[in-house]
């Protein structure tokens, strides 16, 4: 029997460390899909408008203190990242004069009425949506080209051993299920038992048509 190499061994481990990795990122992302895909907060979106939607990111900045201290409510409460947001998204503009400049500085956006306001915050909850699915997809096709990875990794030991055997037997299900394998040995001579229960059509398409010779038994034909 064909055995793995230390080289071998370290590449099938370090895809299987690969396929564990991107198992437990499918997980977290799919987890985050349905906890959020519902309830998309402002603070996802403020975050999503930083790099998608930059003149909103600014429109809603909390502006910065010149001696560091932190931009407080009439309660004296710190106010939050999205609490411009949170007044655009309700229709309202920030009465208070240090938001003055956020104001001023962007008037079509704080001059939307507030069915366009709600509009554009569907769209980019959609959007948001939209990309994390498009991050799972793509996760999900690095997850499944590692499975494929190391299965192929598999199949050269078996290749291996199977290239060293004059006769291999099979029914036409496990040709058919083993078809790269068997096309990867490419046996010259194939002969197939009961063969007026198959059309040849179908066993060339499973062994492929790289065939010197082709005997059918038992077709009464």
């Amino acid at each position: 029997m064909h055995r793995f190499t230390p080289t071998d061994r370290h590449v099938i481990d370090s895809i299987r460390s690969e396929i564990n990795d991107k198992q437990e990122i499918l997980e977290a992302m799919f987890d985050k899909y349905l906890s959020t895909s519902q309830s998309i907060t402002l603070l996802e979106i403020l975050d999503w408008l930083q790099f998608e939607e930059p003149d909103f990111f600014s429109a809603f900045q909390i502006p910065t203190q010149a001696d560091g201290m932190s931009v407080v409510d009439r309660g004296g409460r710190s106010i939050k990242a999205d609490y411009l947001l949170f007044y655009w998204s309700n229709g309202w503009k920030p009465a208070s004069v240090q938001f003055r400049d956020n104001v001023e500085g962007s008037p079509e956006i704080w001059s939307m009425d507030l069915a366009k306001r709600r509009a554009l915050l569907m769209k980019w909850r959609e959007e948001i949506i939209k990309e994390q699915w498009t991050a799972f997809f793509c996760t999900g096709e690095q997850y499944n080209e590692l499975i494929h990875q190391l299965d192929r990794k598999f199949a050269e030991r078996d290749t291996h051993t199977l290239q060293r055997r004059r006769i291999i037997g099979c029914t036409t299900t496990g040709a058919a299920k083993y078809t790269e394998l068997l096309q990867s040995v490419s046996p010259s001579v194939l002969l197939v038992e009961e063969a007026g229960e198959i059309l040849e059509s179908h066993i060339l398409t499973a062994l492929g048509g790289e065939k010197n010779q082709l005997i059918l038994i038992g077709d009464h034909k």
